[in-house]
Order: structure tokens, then sequence, then C-alpha cells
């Protein structure tokens, strides 16, 4: 990116990965709740 500071470049990529990866667990969690396939731990007992 041309920054002088490599922590510059790294604390903007680990920002925007970060985001990413919280965006794609969400739809993750989504997708488990719409469909029921997330189990109730208190029904396993």
């Amino acid at each position: 990116m041309g920054h002088t500071d490599i922590s510059t470049t790294l604390n903007t990529y680990t920002d925007v990965l970060n985001e990413f990866k919280k965006e794609e667990l969400e739809k993750v969690n989504n997708y488990y709740l719409r469909k029921d396939l997330l189990a109730n731990k208190e029904d396993e007992r």
C-alpha cells in the first residue's frame, strides 16, 4: 500500500479481515437459526 510503517498496513488489513469474519459468522449463524439446526443444550440432558 505504500505505508512507511508496516503497523499501519497490518492494522488496516486486520480490521478489514475481522469485520469480514464477523459478517460471515453472522450469515452462518442465521442459516442455522432459520433451519433450526442449533441444538438446545438443555434438551440434550
